[in-house]
């Protein structure tokens, strides 16, 4: 009766822990959207970044070929003249370098989510239109702010998932590198 009991006990303990695992995933999987695979997308955009004749190609494949891969709805990259960050689109987004949000994300040097605490405070106190970023990834070489690449909400509302940041800081070191080559051909 023992013996029973006890592969009952290790039985019920097995089952509970593939049900937590199952619903650890599905519940990720549902705030984070399908799990993407990092290494394909980086050398893929990788090998397009270095081959990116000008400011101009690196500027659509951060704006718009990188977001459609990751399901962004809208992007924009900034980059200095001067002592503001001007939008490479059309659009008249600029903000200076001395602006709060932006010294807060440089100094950390890596991808800030915006959508609450600290960041969102500094973005509302000064720009009430910068409220579709959700993500604010700094193109930094070594400690000198090359730029800033603003990205806004994913499709279905999926969130951005500390694998994300992650990915789009490395991304952003690279799009730097391609950057100031472009500046110095």
């Amino acid at each position: 009766m023992f013996v029973v009991g006890l592969a009952l006990g290790w039985l019920t303990l097995a089952l509970g822990l593939v049900l937590y695992r199952r619903m650890r995933r599905w519940w990720h999987n549902r705030r984070y959207g399908v799990p993407i695979d990092y290494g394909v997308l980086l050398m893929e955009y990788g090998r397009k970044m270095t081959s990116a004749p000008d400011r101009q190609a690196l500027r659509q494949l951060l704006t718009a070929e990188l977001p459609r891969a990751l399901r962004v709805g809208r992007a924009a990259l900034l980059l200095p003249e001067g002592y503001q960050l001007v939008s490479a689109d059309a659009d008249d987004l600029c903000l200076p370098v001395s602006h709060a949000a932006v010294r807060w994300v440089a100094s950390g040097g890596e991808a800030q989510r915006a959508g609450r605490g600290e960041l969102h405070e500094l973005i509302q106190q000064g720009r009430a239109d910068l409220a579709w970023t959700r993500v604010w990834v700094p193109l930094m070489r070594g400690t000198d702010l090359r730029g800033m690449w603003l990205l806004g909400a994913r499709d279905d509302n999926i969130q951005y998932a500390p694998q994300d940041l992650r990915w789009l800081t490395a991304v952003a070191r690279e799009a730097t590198a391609v950057l100031e080559a472009t500046h110095y051909a």
